[in-house]
């Protein structure tokens, strides 16, 4: 009916004191709603992953023709060598010629292997990230939804370490993880860093 916080830190000033839920969670959504990025910072990063995503892709093409004019040129060699095989007499040649061959079978497969295994993504650009991408401009609202596993990858993927909370001044400078500090927060509007 009435909840409430208690601190259970042994030498804490606030050692087995207790705080209304509301007034933690409510700086809490706060501190959620200054860590959420701008929307022009959100499509700025859109962008870049964006921009990632597609030399990835002309990456991945450029290996996959790499690898089948690889494929080309062994199957092109184990042709010839079979004409050789075909025209030779000499049955130590023959066993060399033979032994080679299976060579060149076996460095085909690895690489018809290797050429299977070098495939582009299974789904399209915006379908891989749109989760992503809602999370980080928004991690208030999915906190907000009130389910507890929503509310632990919050506290997962927002912040780098546990989160430290005094009675007097309320949330200090959370340690926010990679991606939070990357695209900065509401405040960084404030800052006079160039574009």
């Amino acid at each position: 009916r009435h909840p409430y916080y208690m601190c259970f830190k042994k030498g804490c000033g606030s050692y087995r004191k207790s705080i209304r839920r509301d007034k933690i969670e409510g700086e809490f959504a706060h501190l959620l709603n200054d860590i959420q990025p701008t929307t022009w910072m959100m499509d700025f990063a859109k962008g870049m992953f964006r921009d990632i995503w597609s030399q990835l892709l002309a990456q991945t093409a450029s290996k996959q023709k790499s690898l089948q004019k690889e494929v080309k040129d062994i199957q092109r060699k184990a042709d010839q060598l079979l004409e050789r095989i075909v025209e030779a007499d000499n049955p130590r040649l023959i066993t060399a010629y033979e032994t080679k061959l299976a060579a060149f079978e076996r460095d085909k497969l690895i690489a018809e292997e290797k050429l299977a295994n070098a495939g582009g993504p299974k789904r399209p650009f915006d379908e891989m990230f749109e989760l992503a991408m809602k999370f980080l401009s928004n991690p208030q609202k999915i906190w907000a939804s009130g389910q507890i596993e929503h509310r632990l990858s919050v506290l997962r993927l927002a912040f780098s370490g546990p989160l430290h909370y005094s009675r007097e001044t309320g949330f200090r400078t959370p340690n926010l993880s990679f991606p939070f500090s990357m695209l900065g927060g509401k405040n960084m509007e404030k800052s006079k860093v160039a574009d």
